[in-house]
């Protein structure tokens, strides 16, 4: 918890006291002496427009509420902490009620640096859960990413080794953490914990806008959590996981454009809702692993109508209610048949990911 003053980009004139909070694992806070505006023009938030006529009461509930849409807008505003730090507060609301003073919570925060959703960066670094699980890596291995020629190394530290990521081509924060930060969570959940009630998480996370730049450090629950502690019943041993492994799973990750958050972001939700967004994403990794021209013309790849039956089931009797014969969508394998040949198409196109293999195998695994 630090005190400072906090502004906004379009009206930097005007500042405002307040304190900012942010606790490791949670959303950073700023609790402001008053309201800030973003892209409304000069001057506090507008007030609710007072009705038209006396008594029209719904007239005044619709103004109300176009205020309290206004004042929950999320924008994104600057500070400088009273240690002399200047901070972002990124894509910030107003959780500020009626007589309250203004609390905007963000998703994320950038200590260090003035800057916006659209800043580019040209590396991030990252700890990944607890220091134990990146230990076996050596300090300077690096690999490079076959599609982009950007660079997966590992940088040493007592307190943890960092995982860094060089961009060939600089990147926003939200397309670094969707190419390498949870991609690499993802690896490493699918390797050593994939039961549903063990998550890993990011310990710590850093950018770097020039390549001599200072390193900025990002705040948020996705970018700065406390780990659990390891356990010894892993999937895989944790020294499966090396900078050559993560780079190539870095790029075939890319291409199931961003599938791979569910495994790496998890919710928690009903067992029944599990098994609708994992049957999802089983056909999504099935269509992005088969060939564009086994796709084409047909609802299936052809591997998988070769082991469709080749005679459909017969037509029910006409309906009294629409007179019309039920006709079925497309006819397809057995559950299992599709799961067994996602399976053995992954490990084609995965190498040396037993990990994966081994999950996709096992259907129970996956949907614990």
């Amino acid at each position: 918890m630090s005190g400072g003053e906090f502004w906004t980009a379009e009206n930097p004139d005007v500042r405002v006291c307040g304190v900012f909070t942010a606790e490791v694992g949670q959303k950073p806070e700023a609790t402001l002496e008053q309201g800030l505006t973003a892209g409304l023009g000069y001057g506090p938030a507008p007030a609710p427009t007072p009705a038209f006529k006396p008594g029209d009461m719904a007239g005044a509930m619709r103004a109300h509420a176009a205020g309290s849409v206004a004042k929950f807008r999320a924008i994104t505003f600057w500070g400088q902490l009273e240690t002399g730090e200047p901070v972002s507060v990124l894509d910030a609301n107003n959780f500020g009620g009626l007589g309250l003073p203004p609390r905007y919570v963000a998703p994320l925060a950038v200590l260090g640096a003035h800057v916006t959703l659209e800043q580019l960066y040209s590396t991030v670094r990252f700890r990944l859960d607890h220091p134990y699980r990146m230990s076996h890596l050596s300090d300077n291995e690096s690999s490079v990413v076959e599609d982009d020629r950007s660079t997966l190394s590992v940088e040493a530290s007592e307190e943890g080794n960092w995982l860094v990521y060089t961009s060939s081509t600089p990147a926003t924060l939200s397309q670094l953490e969707i190419l390498a930060i949870s991609s690499c969570l993802a690896l490493a959940q699918l390797a050593l914990v994939p039961e549903a009630d063990r998550d890993l998480r990011i310990r710590e996370t850093q950018l770097r806008i020039g390549s001599n730049g200072p390193w900025l450090t990002v705040l948020g629950p996705a970018f700065c959590a406390e780990p659990d502690n390891p356990r010894p019943d892993t999937l895989l041993s944790h020294k499966e996981l090396t900078a050559e492994r993560f780079a190539k799973w870095i790029k075939i990750n890319d291409t199931f454009d961003g599938l791979a958050w569910a495994v790496a972001r998890r919710i928690n939700v009903p067992v029944q809702l599990q098994v609708q967004l994992l049957t999802s994403l089983v056909e999504g990794f099935h269509r992005r692993l088969t060939p564009p021209d086994e796709q084409r013309g047909s609802p299936m790849p052809r591997s998988a109508r070769s082991c469709a039956s080749a005679k459909p089931p017969p037509r029910p009797p006409q309906t009294k209610r629409t007179g019309r014969a039920w006709t079925p969508i497309s006819w397809a394998p057995a559950f299992g048949t599709l799961w067994g040949m996602l399976a053995t198409r992954a490990s084609s196109n995965v190498p040396k990911r037993s990990s994966i293999r081994y999950a996709l195998r096992c259907p129970k695994l996956a949907f614990r």
